[in-house]
């Protein structure tokens, strides 16, 4: 069953199987899930109360536009959650841009993120939009957030101060009206501790934090998840 506030992802995304008991930190809130969710919810596939209480808490931090940062293993599903959340809120109809953070590195990682202008760099022959503006009125996913260095760090610290980016090689800034999502399978609070990534942009992006445990922590649901694997 769908909440009010849902709407269905674009047609010819991949099915998620949902894994793992959803550890939350909303807003410092002690949620509940709502009991009368039905096994699938879109792409998701789940029946237990942990995966009620994803479905609630999506539900509930859709339509708002603060900033996510979803944790968990690598392969438990994040970007499917990403993509419920924008699917699920006001910017549904507007672009989600995912970023692999991983496959980025030095000044590729600028260009690719905030854009570039002609002869910023060797190869760069043409002029680029970047990331940021690219998701304009729509979602950016940073997938991987912890492999972000340092220096780029603070820049995007003002990109969500601001709501502005300037490309690399030019003076001249643009306005862009984003909803930032964000993932990472590290820790990010030990992190801030060991000096490798800044504390003011780890509290201006951890106003909602969703942990995604593996599926060996929600065994409840294997079979329902099986069942759909043998009628696929």
């Amino acid at each position: 069953m769908m909440s009010e506030h849902s709407r269905t992802l674009p047609p010819g995304e991949n099915k998620m199987c949902f894994q793992g008991k959803m550890g939350m930190d909303y807003a410092h809130s002690d949620a509940q899930p709502a009991a009368s969710y039905s096994r699938t919810h879109n792409d998701l596939i789940g029946n237990s109360s942990s995966f009620n209480a994803v479905l609630e808490i999506i539900s509930a931090i859709a339509a708002r536009e603060c900033p996510v940062i979803i944790t968990g293993e690598t392969g438990v599903g994040k970007e499917m959650i990403a993509r419920q959340i924008h699917a699920a809120g006001n910017r549904s109809a507007n672009v989600f841009v995912p970023v692999d953070c991983t496959t980025l590195t030095g000044q590729l990682f600028e260009s690719q993120l905030f854009g570039h202008v002609r002869g910023a760099f060797t190869s760069a022959v043409d002029s680029t939009l970047g990331f940021f503006r690219a998701a304009d009125k729509g979602t950016i996913f940073l997938d991987e957030i912890s492999e972000i260095p340092l220096e780029l760090q603070a820049k995007l610290l003002r990109v969500l101060q601001e709501r502005r980016v300037t490309p690399l090689g030019s003076t001249k800034s643009f306005t862009v009206d984003v909803r930032i999502l964000c993932a990472t399978c590290k820790d990010l609070q030990d992190m801030v501790r060991k000096g490798t990534f800044r504390s003011d942009l780890y509290y201006r992006l951890n106003v909602v934090r969703l942990e995604v445990p593996p599926l060996r922590h929600r065994r409840e649901d294997i079979l329902l998840l099986a069942e759909y694997f043998l009628a696929a």
